[in-house]
């Protein structure tokens, strides 16, 4: 989804009515967060830069595949559900993140301004070691995991990689550019070209990606 670029984020809730109540209280209290009104309507989840979705079933990908259809928002999915298996399917329906309803009211309202600016949030465990903060160039932690994904990145430019190890890290696109001195139109280009020759399709299968290749999948 296109980088944030206004003062406000504005937020749709879709789920559970007791978590949305306990949602709006928590996001209007944010000066940089703006609360759509809550509803079934369709419209409200489309004007939304950010959808959090309550999910609580470990079948709750088609509904996370429906919301992520609208490519202008992130989907962040909240949970009581300390699953794996869970966040790796909702993230490849095209969830930008998965977080636990039980991780503190800081972290939501820090992982909804991450989303909207294009970061990739993924479960401590399912990462490996930490969300997307994975060292691509640190051999000795883990010799194994660092082989595959040099040879995995080796059909990319020396550019390519510069800008894929920064995605992994958890950069947004203009983070990215204000790193290597380059426009975010180019950063652009550089991921198509990137994901294009890995065979996959953003950010999320990006880090599901590095993250098979750190299991030895």
């Amino acid at each position: 989804m296109a980088e944030i670029r206004r003062d406000t984020i504005r937020v749709s809730l879709v789920g559970d009515e007791i978590v949305v109540a306990g949602l709006q209280r928590l996001i209007s209290a944010e000066e940089d967060l703006e609360l759509l009104d809550h509803g079934d309507g369709r419209a409200d989840v489309c004007d939304a830069d950010v959808v959090v979705v309550s999910i609580d079933e470990p079948s709750g990908e088609p509904a996370v595949r429906g919301l992520a259809e609208n490519e202008a928002c992130a989907v962040l999915v909240l949970s009581a559900l300390d699953d794996d298996a869970l966040a790796a399917r909702v993230l490849a329906a095209g969830a930008s993140g998965y977080v636990l309803r039980d991780s503190g009211a800081t972290a939501v309202v820090n992982a909804i301004r991450a989303v909207a600016t294009g970061s990739v949030l993924v479960p401590r465990r399912l990462a490996g070691r930490g969300a997307l903060a994975l060292t691509l160039d640190d051999p000795a932690e883990d010799r194994g995991a660092a082989e595959r994904i040099e040879q995995t990145l080796a059909v990319l430019s020396d550019r390519e990689r510069d800008v894929v190890r920064l995605v992994a890290d958890g950069r947004s696109n203009g983070e990215i550019a204000q790193a290597l001195h380059l426009s975010e139109s180019t950063v652009k280009t550089h991921l198509s070209n990137s994901y294009a020759k890995l065979e996959i399709s953003g950010r999320v299968a990006l880090a599901l990606l590095i993250t098979d290749m750190h299991r030895g999948a």
